[in-house]
């Protein structure tokens, strides 16, 4: 018995950001979804925020120089089949990078705030990965919840 699970990554900063982005200068975009794919019931599942194929990403575009913050309000299960599916994190479940890459990924709690400044980029990627836990007799189905980021420009 599988379970596909998956978590759509709703970018909340166009929120925060939509109207003002142009004046603040940064641009926000999805890029992928967090996926975890079949899981099996009673098996835990960790998608490392640096699996570029199964993390979920955004992707955030700003001159040199600017510093901003990241903020996600992270789901704590999905949902599907009329009941959820636990989900946890860690102190490494969410990594920003200049380059989009492990290479100069920093890591960072996503049930916390980070900040970062855009040194020798005028780009950054952050990444969000979890640990899905399905029960024993888990129901069989597909399963999503959204995930909230919000980026909030602190070089005004």
């Amino acid at each position: 018995m599988t379970v596909i699970a998956r978590m759509l990554l709703a970018c909340a900063a166009s929120l925060v950001l939509c109207a003002p982005a142009a004046a603040q200068g940064i641009t926000v975009r999805p890029l992928q979804n967090l996926t975890f794919g079949f899981l099996l019931p009673g098996v835990n599942t960790r998608i490392d925020p640096l699996n570029l194929s199964r993390s979920g990403q955004i992707e955030l575009l700003a001159a040199r120089g600017t510093i901003f913050e990241v903020r996600m309000t992270v789901p704590t299960a999905l949902a599907g089949q009329g009941t959820t599916l636990p989900l946890a994190y860690d102190a490494g479940s969410a990594a920003a990078s200049a380059l989009r890459s492990p290479i100069d990924a920093i890591r960072f709690d996503p049930r916390g705030t980070a900040r970062f400044q855009l040194v020798t980029a005028d780009r950054a990627s952050i990444f969000i990965g979890a640990e899905a836990r399905p029960r024993v007799g888990q129901p069989v189905g597909s399963y999503t919840a959204p995930l909230v980021v919000t980026i909030t420009n602190l070089s005004n």
